[in-house]
């Protein structure tokens, strides 16, 4: 995932005129470490999923497999998690929900797909029928 740090000011900087409410959401464990370190007022929300596809290819196996694991968390100190359905239901989310980290499921294309997963989730981001 590289070096850290001069996109994740140049993001601060932008966001820092912003009059409403913002949230910086991605997969970078690192990035946001560095926000929760730098700017910890910004609400961060990150990102995972099995990290199977062929984007994930440019990340080592055994990074791969840390973040599907939800290994980061710890590091990346986010204030919710948003996961795909292909990790939910998740152990390691589940035991954070319990201690008060929210989880969101990505992305639910049907409401029997969220019905699947609604018991391990607080919500859902969702495309391709009404809600």
């Amino acid at each position: 995932f590289g070096q850290v740090g001069p996109l994740e000011q140049r993001v601060h900087e932008i966001l820092i005129d912003h009059a409403g409410p913002v949230c910086v959401i991605g997969f970078n464990p690192y990035s946001h470490a560095w926000f929760a370190q730098h700017h910890p007022q910004i609400l961060r929300g990150l990102d995972s999923y099995a990290w199977r596809d062929e984007a994930a290819d440019k990340v080592a196996p055994d990074q791969r497999r840390a973040f599907a694991a939800l290994e980061q968390v710890d590091l990346a100190k986010p204030d919710f998690l948003a996961l795909g359905l292909d990790v939910l239901p998740s152990p390691r989310a589940d035991a954070l929900r319990a201690k008060g980290m929210p989880v969101l499921a990505w992305t639910v294309r049907a409401p029997d797909a969220w019905d699947t997963v609604k018991d391990h989730c607080d919500n859902y981001i969702f495309e391709g029928f009404t809600a």
